[in-house]
């Protein structure tokens, strides 16, 4: 406010001088005491209607100052919400991939085993099939 006021004194200052030159302009200048002091008066109440307007301005900066700090903790409130939901959601989405992946896990050592067997089941068929073929055969017996 201290910067508002110096701000105010240097414009009544150049109001008066405004005043002084429009009056040079039209070839009037000041005539006596009394036309000083209309201009005088007329630059106070210049300076009066300007500081209302500050006084104002200030008044409304320090309200919309307000809202816009409700409005942040509000948004700060609102965003540790929803960065907690994503956090519960992460945690979820963890225990469900590690539970995928114990079952795929599962799934797999199933299919080795099976594939363990079934190769067992093969090789047993082959060797059994190998000893059918390299097993001497007997001489038929020809009936009379």
């Amino acid at each position: 406010l201290g910067s508002n006021m110096d701000a105010l004194q240097a414009l009544t200052g150049r109001l008066a001088c405004h005043a002084e030159e429009e009056a040079a302009a039209r070839h009037e200048r000041p005539q006596g005491a009394a036309e000083v002091q209309a201009l005088r008066a007329h630059v106070a109440e210049e300076l009066e209607a300007i500081r209302a307007r500050t006084t104002r301005s200030t008044g409304e900066v320090q309200e919309l100052w307000k809202a816009q700090g409700v409005m942040t903790e509000a948004l700060r409130g609102q965003l540790a919400r929803e960065l907690q939901a994503l956090r519960e959601q992460q945690g979820q989405s963890a225990e469900s991939l590690g539970a995928m992946q114990r079952l795929h896990g599962s799934s797999i050592e199933a299919l080795r085993k099976q594939q363990a067997g079934l190769a067992q089941v093969i090789k047993d068929q082959l060797r059994n099939d190998l000893e059918a073929i390299s097993a001497p055969k007997r001489p038929e017996v020809q009936g009379s």
